[in-house]
């Protein structure tokens, strides 16, 4: 009887463990949907957070440079290849990230 009950707890831990490997091999696409999607996601956010930051100086920058300037001399603005440059840092960043949620959101519908 002891011999029985031994053999039915190692075929039901085998069964335990082929059903665990089963759902890891199941979720394995969507895990490798999620970690592309992060991969993407994680460079965008650094693009966004790096352009912000080099927006930043250049407003402090120009701000310093009209502090000295008379009242009745023309406004200073940016110039159109660093406002380019800006535009097309958050366009990638935010195209990064809308790539990253859409990746995500085709992971869960697997």
């Amino acid at each position: 009887m002891r011999r029985r009950a031994q053999s039915v707890q190692v075929c039901i831990w085998m069964d335990t463990r082929s059903l665990l490997h089963r759902g890891f091999l199941m979720s394995l696409p969507a895990l490798l949907l999620n970690t592309t999607a992060l991969l993407i996601a994680c460079p965008g956010a650094g693009l966004l957070f790096v352009t912000r930051l080099r927006e930043q100086r250049a407003m402090a920058q120009l701000a310093a440079q009209s502090e000295g300037r008379a009242i009745d001399q023309p406004m200073l603005f940016l110039d159109v290849r660093t406002e380019r440059r800006h535009r097309l840092g958050y366009r990638l960043g935010f195209a990064c990230i809308g790539l990253a949620l859409v990746i995500s959101w085709l992971s869960t519908q697997l």
